[in-house]
């Protein structure tokens, strides 16, 4: 992967760093299937949430459950001797066993694994071990706050804003509207995609196709091509799928696996949608 330095671009704050850097780069996200959050058919579960261990100044999730595994296990061990793959295994342990109350996801390793013997100094610096944290090496849960599941994150996010806002106030009218059109689109996600697979397959078939799980070991979808085109396809007729929305990808893809074409798709779209 190549990382140029262009201040020029942006914020124009860049990494100055050379070739002879180890550069370590973490990315969270929601995820999704094609974009995997733990293993191939999992979601990931928010920590740390509004009324369930957030302090109480913020409306929205703080972190995702193996985001701040990893995060607590960094500020507690010391880096200059812990290994990629025991952080691995430490991580793991302590985002399977999930919360007291509930959410637990199968973390996973990819990539060039001869780098797993490699000391996590050599990618995020070294500072002492920090105190402030319980210890995680048994794969302790969190502590018993509620997991909320990461797609969900938006939801109680209003949610939130209208329990905390005065009832009549323009602040608490503007929370309700914005958590009614959250609701809505969820329901209109929800039910264009499960439509959309009934006029394709049928209603006996469509549940089976679309939400087929391969084996192990192929890719999720045979032609990625088709599947970005069947999603803008159906963005154009139904709306943005948004990151709620990506929890139906794997219908999509199925869709160019049993080998729906765009006009199809389209055909099925404008009649759901219009």
């Amino acid at each position: 992967m190549v990382a140029p330095s262009n201040s020029k671009k942006g914020s124009g704050k860049v990494l100055d760093s050379g070739p002879d850097d180890s550069v370590f780069i973490y990315y969270t996200d929601h995820g999704g299937p094609g974009v995997v959050a733990s293993n191939a058919t999992e979601d990931s579960w928010a920590e740390y949430c509004p009324g369930y261990g957030a302090p109480s100044a913020f409306d929205t999730c703080l972190g995702d459950l193996y985001s701040i595994s990893w995060l607590e296990d960094c500020d507690i061990k010391d880096l200059r001797n812990e290994t990629l793959q025991q952080q691995y295994e430490a991580v793991r342990a302590r985002t399977l066993k999930g919360t007291k109350f509930n959410g637990s996801s199968h973390v996973t390793q990819y990539g060039d694994m001869s780098l797993s013997a490699g000391v996590l100094s050599s990618y995020m610096g070294s500072s002492p071990p920090s105190s402030s944290h319980y210890s995680t090496s048994q794969g302790d849960a969190l502590s018993p706050f509620v997991s909320i599941p990461q797609r969900d994150a938006d939801l109680l996010h209003f949610q939130h804003k209208v329990r905390k806002s005065a009832v009549g106030t323009q602040e608490y009218l503007e929370a309700q509207e914005k958590l009614r059109t959250e609701i809505a689109h969820r329901q209109h996600v929800d039910y264009s995609i499960n439509n959309v697979g009934n006029l394709l397959f049928g209603f006996k078939n469509s549940a089976k196709v679309l939400t087929s799980v391969r084996p192990a070991g192929q890719p999720l979808v045979d032609d990625w091509d088709c599947l970005k085109t069947l999603v803008r396809t159906y963005e154009k007729y139904c709306g943005s799928l948004s990151s709620y929305g990506l929890k139906y990808m794997r219908h999509i893809a199925n869709m160019c696996n049993a080998g729906i074409t765009a006009d199809q798709l389209v055909a099925a779209s404008i009649k759901t949608c219009s």
